[in-house]
């Protein structure tokens, strides 16, 4: 289902909360002027209140956005459809999440995770995930995090630069200062 946003800040309109932020979500009929979105972003999360928030702040910073409940619904729907500028994937990272980003080696993802999880977030850079923001990010930082990802992913595509530790190191790295940690706090605990 394609929605479009409107932000409004009147008392009678019924609002969502998202990061700091009201907003009135309006149906298709919307009176905005139709802009011109070049950037497909897939939006994939399973809670619907989420799923229209990230819409309508990706659709407001100027993308056109799709959003599905599941790997799975995007899967089928995008074999039609042109490929994506990026992917955002608020779903956890069960096996058949792990295979749709796999199927898409090119495009850039950006998975969303829980705030401290780093195991979580582990696993989707090991699987191929572009980059990770935490979901209680602002919505301006949801958007710079987007068009970073977005970014990387040309500079990639082109042979541009990439990271100086191979990506296997470099999660290798990171998970083994995440145990250090929870060693060190449980420690003190």
């Amino acid at each position: 289902m394609t929605w479009t946003a409107t932000m409004l800040h009147l008392e009678e309109r019924p609002r969502l909360p998202f990061a700091g932020v009201e907003v009135f979500l309006a149906s298709r009929e919307s009176p905005l002027p139709q802009r011109d979105r070049m950037q497909l972003i897939l939006v994939i999360e399973p809670n619907s209140a989420e799923r229209d928030a990230y819409q309508m702040v990706l659709w407001e910073a100027g993308f056109e956005v799709q959003s599905f409940e599941s790997p799975e619904a995007a899967e089928t729907h995008q074999k039609t459809e042109a490929s994506p500028a990026a992917i955002l994937l608020g779903c956890p990272a069960s096996s058949q999440a792990i295979e749709f980003l796999q199927r898409y080696p090119t495009t850039p993802v950006l998975a969303l995770t829980d705030p401290g999880d780093a195991e979580t977030m582990l696993t989707w850079l090991e699987a191929g995930a572009t980059a990770t923001v935490s979901r209680q990010r602002s919505a301006s930082d949801l958007i710079d995090a987007v068009r970073q990802v977005i970014i990387t992913g040309r500079e990639l595509a082109s042979g541009g630069p990439s990271a100086a530790i191979d990506p296997p190191r470099l999660v290798t790295a990171v998970r083994t200062a995440c145990d250090d940690l929870h060693r060190l706090q449980r420690r003190y605990e």
